[in-house]
């Protein structure tokens, strides 16, 4: 899922697309710096709590067993119902 902060928020003038703001990484249980070279498209620039998806953002993690991840936020979007009724989720 991704959202605009402008489309769901009366007082926001973000107009970015946003997917999650991820908190920290780990790569095999190592951490992984939210401005390493392996964040590859999707990510938006680090911010003081963490970095922002565009809702399709990509790791190279070749070799890597496993990886983790901290959501710091995340966002709202309108779901919209077979009426084309829409509602707004958190």
């Amino acid at each position: 899922r991704d959202w605009v902060p402008a489309e769901t928020e009366a007082d926001a003038n973000d107009c970015r697309r946003l997917g999650i703001a991820v908190a920290g990484l780990l790569l095999d249980g190592q951490p992984m710096s939210l401005d390493d070279a392996r964040l590859l498209d999707g990510w938006h620039a680090p911010e003081p709590h963490g970095r922002w998806t565009d809702g399709a953002a990509r790791i190279a993690v070749a070799g890597a067993r496993t990886l983790g991840f901290s959501v710091a936020l995340r966002g709202r979007y309108w779901l919209e119902n077979d009426a084309g009724a829409a509602r707004l989720m958190a």
